[in-house]
């Protein structure tokens, strides 16, 4: 009888631990979720920063460019490097070719200068109007963003021929690099507004 009675008091016991265990389980999934979207948005924007959001806001505001497309082709085009330069020349966060650069300068009025382009705020504001000037162009963001890599030219000539474009848009951009480059910027972009909360319109 003694050693019956233990028996049975070992299996209430062990009765009682089930659904602890089954809410400790519940609560521990809980913090996973929870913490695990935390750390899922803590890394998306250690891949997806904002330097220079001060600079940023200040041109996206005054040439009327989406403030995530700006940050999106910094990311695409230098990875956030100043000093970043690439085999055809273009320098620094928005990548500025020469020509680029002195014509924006003559645009707005203002002097080039020595280190203009390997200058963020310079580069920033340069490159920022360049998106307006392209968007101003086309009236579409993805053109303006295939314009920013292509040139402006180029967008122009691949819109007159239908074998590469419809109803106002690029179906099939002919040069792989432009293709590549704007489903970088956009998924950039789209990932920029996921981690602020915004929308975009393209």
């Amino acid at each position: 009888m003694p050693t019956k009675k233990k028996r049975k008091a070992k299996k209430n016991g062990g009765g009682k631990l089930v659904p602890l265990v089954v809410i400790l389980i519940g609560v521990l999934l809980i913090l996973g979720i929870l913490y695990g979207r935390k750390l899922t948005e803590k890394a998306e924007q250690l891949v997806y920063p904002t330097e220079y959001e001060e600079i940023v806001s200040r041109y996206a505001a005054e040439f009327e460019v989406p403030e995530n497309l700006v940050f999106a082709v910094i990311r695409s085009e230098s990875g956030f490097d100043p000093e970043a330069e690439s085999n055809a020349g273009a320098v620094g966060l928005m990548q500025l070719m020469p020509a680029s650069y002195e014509w924006v300068c003559m645009r707005l009025g203002e002097e080039t200068t020595e280190n203009g382009r390997t200058d963020p705020e310079t580069n920033i504001r340069c490159g920022t109007y360049l998106l307006s000037y392209f968007h101003s162009e086309f009236s579409d963001w993805e053109l303006a963003i295939a314009a920013y890599n292509a040139g402006d030219g180029r967008v122009k000539n691949w819109l007159n021929d239908p074998e590469i474009s419809e109803n106002g848009k690029l179906k099939n951009i002919p040069f792989p690099e432009t293709k590549n480059y704007l489903n970088k910027v956009k998924n950039a972009w789209e990932a920029y507004d996921r981690l602020s909360g915004e929308s975009n319109t393209k």
